[in-house]
């Protein structure tokens, strides 16, 4: 036994040393990383004035007992190793011996409640942001302990990832820190959009909000990223950006010469024999096109690829016919907050003999319908000025070709009226073959030069539009510098860009 006079040995002294719990909080404290005596006075909730001369105490036999010491520029104190054995012994203990980790219990994102356990904190940073397994299991460590001085009972993931998030930002850990970054939305935003749209929009929207996060935060590079939030550029569709192009324009005579193959209607696997056949037809692809594309779907050539199947109608039911499908494909686009688009010709601006499928699968040469081909457009405007106005899910081309003063009076007027009294349509007036969209975008047969892979089986990733008045206003007058702006944002746009299509054949 040691009696009195007789020295303490050093094992003693250090268990002497860390038997006080305000010692032990600070050989904790500091195992974290240095601090000054100010920090940790601050961040044991102690008073400079009140508390000043028992701190130095304790500080003092900490040092003595070789657990602590000041580092070489004296200014902070550091963990010895001797300190960091004697704060492993004593987290050992609080681990077999409290209570309060054994009662924490964690709602997890699958819906469930669970446990808390530490190893699946240093999993996710391993898995999610590719972590060292010792720093993971480190900062996992250091996560619990803060939850149990919090002493908090109940906990949510989010909660957790955000505690996380902290201790990565506090050891200058910023690159893991991004890649933890949770995605999705605050309880108050998904109220408003509760209150402020109707239930059909709601999920649109938050999905819309959620993906464009993940996008911003996960996807895109973070100078194109940074670009985007600070208003240099604006990234068309960044709610669908991962997941489809923006627009699709469909080449209806597939269909139209041999039907639409879908395992739940059967019965469309075979060339359409009439008009309402084919309207069908068209309208399942377009359906079946609804989730793959971000913003809109053209359909070029309306009235010339139908004039086949408009043989021996009369006009009323040329009506009739159109306006029942164009109020189905508008409920089928407003659904997906989607725009489809018509494009119908009053002139003929297709390659001359072109052939196209009529009943039944049969072709026909283009050029010997074009009266009809008139009628199908004049039809076509009819049934769209008896629809309900406004219209957000419908768009509408009209191709006049480049000499309007050939084309039918009655036909001319019928477009302009309608444009008076509704803002539709969207005129053309480009005589070779091309499609447009409904925003405006042109496509012409000038990038493999065969009209029908670069006007009508084709579609538009998504557009990149460039803040020129801000690169003017911030250029002062100097052109060379606002050359030099716009060609870091036009380099900006083209990585964008080739980067989503990139994405997007990788789907």
């Amino acid at each position: 036994m040691w009696g009195a006079g007789l020295r303490m040995p050093p094992n003693l002294r250090v268990v002497k040393a860390i038997s006080s719990p305000l010692r032990a909080q600070i050989l904790s404290l500091l195992a974290r990383g240095p601090m000054s005596y100010t920090e940790m006075m601050r961040s044991l909730g102690l008073s400079p004035d009140r508390d000043a001369g028992k701190f130095a105490y304790h500080l003092k036999m900490l040092v003595n007992a070789g657990l602590i010491r000041q580092n070489s520029d004296g200014g902070r104190y550091e963990i010895t190793d001797l300190g960091r054995l004697a704060h492993g012994i004593l987290e050992g203990l609080e681990e077999r011996l409290s209570p309060r980790r054994r009662k924490m219990a964690v709602r997890t994102s699958r819906l469930a409640i669970e446990e808390f356990q530490r190893e699946k904190i240093a999993e996710a940073l391993v898995r999610e942001a590719d972590v060292p397994v010792e720093l993971a299991n480190r900062i996992a460590k250091e996560a619990e302990q803060r939850l149990l001085m919090m002493r908090v009972k109940y906990l949510t993931a989010p909660l957790i990832r955000e505690l996380v998030n902290a201790i990565l930002l506090e050891k200058g850990l910023e690159e893991y820190r991004h890649k933890m970054t949770r995605v999705g939305m605050p309880v108050y935003d998904v109220s408003q959009i509760l209150a402020s749209l109707p239930s059909p929009e709601v999920v649109r929207a938050a999905r819309e909000k959620v993906m464009a996060e993940y996008a911003l935060i996960g996807v895109l590079y973070r100078d194109v990223a940074d670009a985007h939030l600070s208003g240099l550029l604006h990234i068309e569709d960044l709610g669908y950006w991962p997941l489809g192009p923006s627009s699709i324009y469909h080449d209806l005579r597939p269909i139209l010469a041999h039907g639409i193959s879908l395992g739940e209607a059967p019965s469309l696997a075979k060339a359409p024999g009439d008009l309402e056949e084919a309207l069908t037809a068209i309208e399942v692809l377009l359906a079946a096109c609804s989730g793959e594309v971000g913003r809109e779907q053209v359909v070029p050539f309306f009235n010339a690829f139908l004039a086949p199947f408009a043989r021996g109608l009369s006009h009323e039911e040329l009506v009739r016919s159109i306006r029942y499908f164009l109020r189905r494909i508008s409920s089928l686009a407003a659904a997906r907050g989607a725009i489809i688009t018509l494009a119908i010709q009053l002139a003929p601006n297709w390659p001359p003999g072109l052939q196209v499928p009529g009943p039944g699968g049969q072709t026909h040469a283009l050029d010997e319908l074009e009266d009809i081909s008139r009628e199908v457009a004049r039809a076509t405007l009819k049934a769209f000025s008896e629809l309900q106005w406004p219209l957000q899910s419908l768009g509408l081309i009209v191709h006049l070709g480049q000499n309007s003063a050939n084309l039918d009076d009655d036909l001319l007027k019928a477009v302009h009226q309608l444009a008076f009294e509704t803002g539709f349509p969207v005129l053309s007036s480009i005589e070779r073959p091309s499609s447009r969209a409904f925003d405006g975008s042109l496509l012409e047969a000038d990038w493999t030069g065969d009209w029908e892979l670069d006007a009508l089986r084709t579609g538009r990733v998504g557009r990149v539009v460039l803040n020129l008045p801000r690169l003017a206003y911030e250029a002062r007058g100097d052109l060379e510098k606002a050359l030099e702006g716009l060609d870091d944002a036009i380099e900006l746009a083209v990585k964008a860009s080739a980067q989503r299509r990139k994405i997007l054949c990788e789907r």
